[in-house]
């Protein structure tokens, strides 16, 4: 991966961490790794760069796990709740009660 796909990989999880879930889509993601079929080294560093930007750049003890949700034109990555925050799920429905 050259330096420019990987600002925009790291801008993805930047997104990521500020908002709780990302989308990128295949095209991008095949061009950052500039490959035709992604292998498991290619997920590997997705996890690896989410690990170190939360735990050297934000300063949390330990990264969130990611749950992954494919569809036929993009991944998606959403994280669990933050270590030391509030955050939890609550369905929209609930508030209008």
């Amino acid at each position: 991966m050259d330096k420019r796909h990987e600002f925009e990989l790291l801008r993805a999880l930047d997104r990521l961490y500020i908002d709780g879930a990302v989308c990128i889509s295949w095209a991008e993601i095949y061009l950052w790794f500039n490959a035709e079929r992604l292998a498991k080294g290619a997920y590997r560093e997705i996890f690896d760069q989410w690990k170190e930007l939360v735990v050297k750049c934000y300063g949390h003890s330990k990264a969130p796990e990611l749950e992954v949700l494919t569809e036929s034109s993009m991944l998606r990555l959403r994280r669990g709740p933050l270590a030391g925050t509030k955050e939890k799920e609550v369905a929209l429905e609930d508030w209008t009660q």
